[in-house]
Protein backbone atom coordinates (compact mmCIF):
# COMPACT_ATOMS: atom_id res chain seq x y z
CA UNK A 1 0.00 0.00 0.00
CA UNK A 2 1.69 3.40 -0.76
CA UNK A 3 2.43 6.29 1.65
CA UNK A 4 -0.89 8.24 0.18
CA UNK A 5 -3.27 5.11 0.94
CA UNK A 6 -1.66 4.19 4.09
CA UNK A 7 -2.22 8.27 5.07
CA UNK A 8 -5.82 8.17 4.12
CA UNK A 9 -6.56 4.92 6.11
CA UNK A 10 -5.05 6.24 8.81
CA UNK A 11 -7.25 9.29 8.89
CA UNK A 12 -10.78 6.87 8.85
CA UNK A 13 -9.07 4.88 11.50
CA UNK A 14 -9.10 8.38 13.60
CA UNK A 15 -12.31 9.74 12.69
CA UNK A 16 -14.30 6.39 12.79
CA UNK A 17 -12.34 4.67 15.92
CA UNK A 18 -11.14 1.61 14.41
CA UNK A 19 -8.47 -0.32 16.04
CA UNK A 20 -5.34 -0.14 13.90
CA UNK A 21 -3.71 -3.61 12.86
CA UNK A 22 -1.57 -5.50 10.09
CA UNK A 23 0.07 -2.87 7.70
CA UNK A 24 -0.20 0.29 10.17
CA UNK A 25 0.83 -1.32 13.52
CA UNK A 26 1.43 -4.54 14.66
CA UNK A 27 -1.50 -6.90 15.67
CA UNK A 28 -2.72 -6.43 18.91
CA UNK A 29 -3.83 -8.47 21.82
CA UNK A 30 -7.15 -8.81 19.95
CA UNK A 31 -10.30 -9.72 22.14
CA UNK A 32 -13.01 -10.28 19.87
CA UNK A 33 -13.18 -13.84 20.24
CA UNK A 34 -16.02 -15.30 18.18
CA UNK A 35 -17.60 -11.74 17.31
CA UNK A 36 -19.06 -9.93 14.14
CA UNK A 37 -16.44 -6.93 13.27
CA UNK A 38 -16.00 -4.81 10.37
CA UNK A 39 -12.82 -5.16 8.97
CA UNK A 40 -10.83 -3.09 6.52
CA UNK A 41 -7.83 -4.64 4.55
CA UNK A 42 -6.02 -4.25 1.37
CA UNK A 43 -7.43 -6.15 -1.54
CA UNK A 44 -4.85 -7.34 -4.34
CA UNK A 45 -4.66 -3.66 -5.86
CA UNK A 46 -3.43 -2.14 -2.95
CA UNK A 47 -6.75 -0.39 -1.80
CA UNK A 48 -8.88 -0.42 1.12
CA UNK A 49 -11.68 -2.40 1.60
CA UNK A 50 -14.19 -3.17 3.94
CA UNK A 51 -16.14 -6.51 4.96
CA UNK A 52 -17.55 -7.90 7.88
CA UNK A 53 -15.87 -10.93 9.19
CA UNK A 54 -15.36 -13.24 12.40
CA UNK A 55 -12.23 -13.81 13.95
CA UNK A 56 -11.33 -17.38 15.56
CA UNK A 57 -9.35 -19.38 17.60
CA UNK A 58 -8.49 -23.32 15.98
CA UNK A 59 -7.31 -25.86 18.63
CA UNK A 60 -6.40 -22.59 21.19
CA UNK A 61 -3.59 -21.55 18.55
CA UNK A 62 -4.41 -20.63 15.40
CA UNK A 63 -6.03 -16.71 15.17
CA UNK A 64 -7.56 -15.27 11.87
CA UNK A 65 -10.44 -13.27 10.55
CA UNK A 66 -12.78 -14.90 8.18
CA UNK A 67 -14.57 -12.58 5.89
CA UNK A 68 -18.62 -13.30 5.94
CA UNK A 69 -19.08 -11.06 2.70
CA UNK A 70 -17.55 -9.30 0.13
CA UNK A 71 -15.52 -10.49 -2.42
CA UNK A 72 -13.32 -11.85 0.50
CA UNK A 73 -16.23 -14.03 1.24
CA UNK A 74 -15.11 -17.61 3.08
CA UNK A 75 -11.60 -16.22 3.10
CA UNK A 76 -8.93 -16.03 5.50
CA UNK A 77 -8.10 -12.55 5.81
CA UNK A 78 -4.52 -11.17 5.28
CA UNK A 79 -3.29 -7.56 4.42
CA UNK A 80 -5.40 -6.14 7.24
CA UNK A 81 -5.75 -2.30 8.14
CA UNK A 82 -7.59 -2.18 11.00
CA UNK A 83 -11.10 -3.61 12.75
CA UNK A 84 -13.91 -2.09 14.35
CA UNK A 85 -16.79 -4.12 16.44
CA UNK A 86 -20.16 -4.27 14.96
CA UNK A 87 -22.87 -3.42 17.38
Amino acid sequence: MIEERKKICREMIEKEHWHKLGIIEEEPSILVWNKKVMLMYEDMDGYPQTCEAKYEVECGCVHRFIALDGPAKGNTMCRLIAYKEIE
